[in-house]
């Protein structure tokens, strides 16, 4: 999620996790960096985005952004987009998500002491998407089960919800087993009551909203 030395903010501890596409993990370094999602106290997190492939990148920043922490997006090789064609408005995109966003060419140090700053003053994001009324629903049933944690409840369900290893394995050891087995059952109705993965419905939320971006 950030390239700490780069960042050289005295007396902050930089966690420099594994790339990730998207959420629910899937991969092993997704796994990593969900868990460091949901075990460490992020003051911030900084995410560091492809300017080329804006949509892919959006994805995971919006993802990022539901999770009620801190968040800086570093929107990165944008001379590579502008070889392209590819023009991004940056501050339109920061004034529609409600964060910073900062563009830099890292290889050339451009815009790296715009995030050191950023990431010292920034506060959480105040986005939230509308999702289908039957996942509305299951989130809602979900809100008083789920234990305490780094990340905002409603981003904790939606993950639980599409299925993420990491979060399942961080609930269970947390939650007693009647409680775990009232998780379990709220996601297989809602899978039983749809005919796509609810991880694709999710997921297809989030993409029309990019698009609209």
């Amino acid at each position: 999620l950030s390239h700490g030395p780069a960042l050289g903010i005295p007396g902050t501890t930089i966690i420099d996790t594994p790339g990730v596409v998207t959420l629910p993990s899937r991969t092993e370094d997704e796994q990593v960096t969900a868990r460091v999602l949901l075990d460490a106290p992020l003051s911030a997190i900084v995410q560091v985005g492809d300017a080329k492939n804006a949509c892919r990148t959006l994805l995971l920043t919006v993802q990022l952004a539901e999770m009620g922490l801190p968040l800086v997006l570093a929107l990165n090789m944008l001379d590579e987009a502008a070889t392209r064609g590819i023009v991004v408005d940056h501050q339109k995109l920061a004034s529609l998500l409600g964060m910073p966003i900062i563009p830099t060419i890292a290889v050339h140090g451009e815009g790296v002491e715009h995030v050191a700053a950023a990431v010292q003053t920034v506060q959480p994001p105040d986005l939230r998407i509308a999702y289908a009324d039957p996942i509305e629903a299951a989130l809602g049933e979900l809100a008083p089960l789920l234990p305490a944690s780094p990340i905002a409840p409603r981003a904790l369900g939606l993950l639980w919800l599409g299925g993420d290893p990491a979060v399942a394995e961080w609930l269970q050891a947390r939650l007693g087993q009647a409680a775990f087995r009232q998780l379990l059952s709220c996601r297989e109705a809602l899978a039983r009551a749809e005919a796509e993965p609810i991880a694709t419905l999710i997921q297809r939320t989030r993409l029309r909203f990019v698009e609209q971006m």
